[in-house]
This record gives C-alpha cells, sequence and structure tokens, in this order.
C-alpha cells in the first residue's frame, strides 16, 4: 500500500494529443503518446500557473478556428516559459516555493489589511486640529489628537493601530512584488526574447503600426542588454506592484491616506469589475475627446455670455462666485456647468437667455454627458456580450478541433471526456515542451515533423474539424452498415434459390400433367391413327 502511494498517478505522469502527420504521402489523424515534463507535473495547481492558463483562454482570438489555434500557439510561449520558471524556483528552496504557492493567500491577506485600515479610517477620521478642541475631546472620550500636522484628524491611538496595520500591510505588499518579481518576470523576459527572435524570423506580425514604430526604435537604440528589461517595463503588472508597493511605503511613512489606493486592488480579483474598469479605458481615446470638445463648448458659452450681457451677470447654482473675468468664467464653467445651467441674478431675462440656457442645456448637459457615457455603455455592453460568447465557446466547442457538443451528443459521446482527454488544449503545450526538452537525436520521425511545425508557427498538424472518437464511431457506423447490407444480399440470394426451387417444382408439376393426358388415349381405346389403318 505505501509503495502505491507513493508512484504517481499514470493519468498525471503521461499525456497524448491527437495530431496530423504525413504517414506514407497522407494526412492522417494519429494519437500520439508522451511522457508530461517533470517541471509541469511539479507546478500543476500552482496559482501563478492557473492564473495564466485562465487568462489565455479569456484573451486568445476566437474569430475562426485557425485564428484561435494560431494566437494559442502564440500566446502559450509564455505559459510554458512560466512553467519552467516556476519549476526551478521552486526546486531549490521550499520558503520561496511556499510563498509562490500561496499566492492567493498574500493576496487575501494585504487586502483584508486594507479594509482594516481604510474602515478605521472613515470612522474616527474626526478630531480638531487645535489643541483646545483635541483637549476637550480628550476629556471626553480619553483619546488625544496626535500633534503632526499630517495626522491632526485622527486620533493618537488610532493612527497607532493604523500604522501596525499599515506595517503589516507593507510586509504583505514586499511578498507580492516579490512574488511577483521571483515568479513573473523571468517568464516575461523570456517570453519577450522568444518574440523578437520570432519577429525578425518574419513568423509573428505586429498587432499594430504603432508597435512596429516602438520596435524599430528600441531596435535603434536600445543596447541589447538592455532589452530584457524593455520587455520587464512593457508590462503592465510590472506598474502595478510597483505602485502597489509604493503606494504602501508613503502609507507608512508620510500618511495612511495612502492606504485608499489599495481599495481599487478589488477591481483585478473581481471579473465584473474587472469588465467595468476595462469598458472605462477601453475606449480612453474617445472620452478624451469628447472631454475636449465639452471644454472647447463650455469655453465658447464663457466667452459669448460675457460678449452679450457682461460681467457678474450669471452665476451656478451649484458653486461659484462672481465672474469679473473671462478665466474666471471659463473655469467656473468647467468645474459647475457641466452640473447645471446658469442661474441669472438680472431680474428681467430677455428671450435671449431662454435661447442661451436651452442651447446650454442641450449641448453641454445632455449631449456631451450622454455621448461619455454612451461611449462607456456600450464598450461595457459590448465586453460582456464577447465574454457570453467566449463563455459559451468554451462549454460547447472543442478548443482544438471546433467541432460543436451537439455532434458528440448526438452520438452519444461525452463531450466533457473528449475536451479534457482526447483534445486537452494544456497538453499540447506540455507536448511543444516535451519536444523542446527532448534531444533532437532522440526524436522519432513524427516527432521531428511535429517539432518543425511547431517552430514554424504552423498549426497545419492541429485536427481541426477532425476527431479520431467521431471517425471510429463512423466507422463502426460503415462497418454495421457494411454488415447489415451483406446481410441483406444474403437474405435476397437465398430468396432467389428458393424462388428458384419452386419454379423447378411448378415445371415438374407442369410437365407431369402434361405426360398423364398423353397416356390417357391408350387405355380408353385406339388412336386415330390405328382406326384409319382399320
Amino acid at each position: 500500500m505505501l509503495f502505491e502511494q507513493e508512484l504517481e498517478p499514470l493519468p498525471d505522469y503521461f499525456g497524448s494529443v491527437e495530431a496530423v502527420v504525413k504517414k506514407s504521402g497522407e494526412d492522417k489523424v494519429l494519437r500520439i503518446y508522451f511522457v508530461i515534463p517533470t517541471s509541469v507535473r511539479s507546478e500543476m495547481g500552482n496559482v501563478l500557473v492557473e492564473e495564466e492558463k485562465k487568462k489565455l483562454m479569456l484573451t486568445v482570438n476566437r474569430d475562426t478556428p485557425e485564428d484561435k489555434l494560431d494566437d494559442f500557439l502564440d500566446k502559450s510561449l509564455q505559459l510554458g516559459d512560466l512553467i519552467e520558471t516556476q519549476f526551478e524556483i521552486t526546486k531549490g528552496s521550499n520558503i520561496r516555493k511556499l510563498m509562490l504557492k500561496s499566492m492567493s493567500i498574500w493576496v487575501n491577506l494585504a487586502y483584508v489589511f486594507t479594509i482594516a485600515i481604510n474602515i478605521l479610517m472613515i470612522k474616527y477620521s474626526n478630531c480638531d486640529a487645535d489643541e483646545s478642541s483635541s483637549s476637550s475631546s480628550s476629556s471626553t472620550s480619553d483619546v488625544t489628537c496626535t500633534t503632526e500636522e499630517q495626522y491632526s484628524y485622527m486620533p493618537s491611538n488610532i493612527y497607532t493601530a493604523v500604522m501596525v496595520l499599515g506595517s503589516f500591510h507593507l510586509v504583505f505588499s514586499i511578498i507580492l512584488m516579490a512574488n511577483f518579481l521571483i515568479g513573473n518576470v523571468p517568464a516575461i523576459i523570456a517570453m519577450g526574447w522568444k518574440w523578437k527572435k520570432m519577429i525578425e524570423s518574419k513568423l509573428l506580425e505586429f498587432d499594430s503600426p504603432q508597435d512596429e514604430q516602438i520596435f524599430n526604435l528600441a531596435r535603434k537604440y536600445l543596447p541589447n542588454k538592455m532589452w530584457s528589461v524593455y520587455f520587464a517595463m512593457k508590462d503592465f503588472w510590472v506598474w502595478y506592484y510597483a505602485f502597489y508597493l509604493l503606494f504602501s511605503v508613503l502609507g507608512l511613512a508620510r500618511s495612511p491616506v495612502w492606504f485608499a489606493f489599495h481599495v481599487v486592488d478589488i477591481c483585478t480579483r473581481v471579473r465584473v469589475l474587472t469588465d467595468v474598469f476595462q469598458a472605462l479605458t477601453a475606449n480612453i481615446k474617445q472620452v478624451i475627446a469628447t472631454l475636449v470638445l465639452g471644454i472647447i463648448f463650455c469655453y465658447m458659452f464663457a466667452v459669448y455670455a460675457i460678449g452679450a450681457w457682461g460681467w457678474n451677470n450669471y452665476e451656478f447654482g451649484d458653486g461659484g462666485g462672481g465672474i469679473y473675468s473671462l478665466s474666471d468664467g471659463f473655469l467656473q464653467h468647467i468645474d459647475y456647468g457641466l452640473r447645471g445651467p446658469p442661474a441669472w441674478t438680472v431680474d428681467d431675462q430677455t428671450a435671449h437667455m431662454y435661447f442661451y440656457d436651452f442651447f446650454y442645456n442641450m449641448l453641454i448637459i445632455l449631449i456631451m454627458v450622454a455621448i461619455i457615457t454612451g461611449i462607456i455603455i456600450d464598450t461595457f455592453a459590448d465586453k460582456r456580450s464577447a465574454m457570453d460568447e467566449i463563455e459559451n465557446d468554451i462549454k460547447n466547442v472543442c478548443f482544438i478541433c471546433s467541432l460543436n457538443r451537439d455532434l458528440f451528443d448526438r452520438k452519444r459521446i461525452p463531450f466533457n471526456d473528449h475536451v479534457s482527454k482526447d483534445h486537452n488544449a494544456w497538453n499540447y503545450v506540455y507536448y511543444r515542451m516535451y519536444l523542446e526538452g527532448k534531444a533532437p537525436s532522440e526524436l522519432t520521425a513524427i516527432e521531428k515533423q511535429l517539432k518543425e511545425k511547431i517552430n514554424k508557427q504552423d498549426i497545419g498538424f492541429f485536427p481541426i474539424q477532425k476527431a479520431l472518437v467521431l471517425e471510429r464511431e463512423e466507422e463502426e457506423e460503415d462497418d454495421q452498415t457494411a454488415a447489415k447490407i451483406a446481410e441483406i444480399q444474403d437474405t435476397q440470394m437465398a430468396m432467389q434459390s428458393d424462388l428458384k426451387k419452386l419454379f423447378a417444382i411448378f415445371d415438374q408439376v407442369q410437365n407431369g400433367g402434361n405426360t398423364v393426358e398423353g397416356s390417357e388415349a391408350p387405355a380408353g381405346g385406339p388412336s386415330k391413327e390405328q382406326q384409319g389403318k382399320r
């Protein structure tokens, strides 16, 4: 029993893929078995690896089956590098292994301390700044306000508690930053070098002309040793965790208010909030352009109002004072004009003023605000619809062969078994890693053929619209059909044989009747010939 427990389960040790290979001059779908690399088996269940898998599935291009697999080949490079990096890091140190394996724990602990600090700030940030108020407050609540200017709004005992919590928060922030630098950045850099090599080899294309211009500038002016820094600086999460740590340091060293920025971290943990944030930033250029247009309109209305009615003839109900210069009027239009129209201070309002109010309400308050909110709402709706399509594609379409669940259901083949065993997408990543780690002299003919295609980013080896389980089912149906046809043919031949026998019996019966009629004349008397002779 002990020996059995120490053995690694065979399903975790071996993997299989279905691939289209050229054999005897024909393309055939074959099932290929391989040993899953040690690094993969070691990092099964790694939080960073699982997050990278989810990210890959959600961001891969699904326009066509070919685009999906081509993008999958590109993005799976980083997944393979991440697995190898995690394995190299964790195999030598139990402490680093504990840190990386417990990434979700550090994230949750950091956020718990963020919430605790901000709750204390909300509840107790009400102490008076002057000493007289603080002394009177202390007589009733037994607390004193700190005399330091930047913390004068918080009782000293609460401030001490916040600093203690902030110290723990800083520790967890350092752990998160260290985990990212140790666990993710090496994979990002390795992926960057592979991407650079594939771009220079014309195996990949740039996503946009801007990316091509930036790459050409970097290749022209950037030293070769600095490319690793360039690849790291391009990643959003490098900057995210850097500012995360910076705000934690500022919260502890300068003011607890800096811990308020960490509340935004929840947007990266909840998918719905992530969609909202992406909706706000996806069309940032259109939103900024609309805001600039709104500012121009505000300036035009301010100039027109001052030119038509002079100074200090209106103000804004939400705030602001008199308007004695164009700059004051322009700033007040931007500050208060988006929330409400001008309020006239003159007693007699003319039709001219009513028209001004009407166009101001229409252009500034209704149309401009509606354009901005419309852009954001439409973007969010599009992202929500795209996410629903992705989830539906994941649930009902095989990622590798792009065959629908309904086809397997009609054949009574379990679809979940097909996508988890026959066409497991991650097994193709592991097979790629297996080929890269195997010595060229040890590769079989089929492995050499597939490795060459993978290195060229050729997706021709993927069994698109093909599956061995369906081919076997069709072969079985063909065999059954052929057997039924043979059975029908045998039955038909037997019926024909029986009919021949029946016709033969009928002929015998008929011929036997004629013989009986011919023998009746001699028995009854002489024949006509005999009578003639007589």
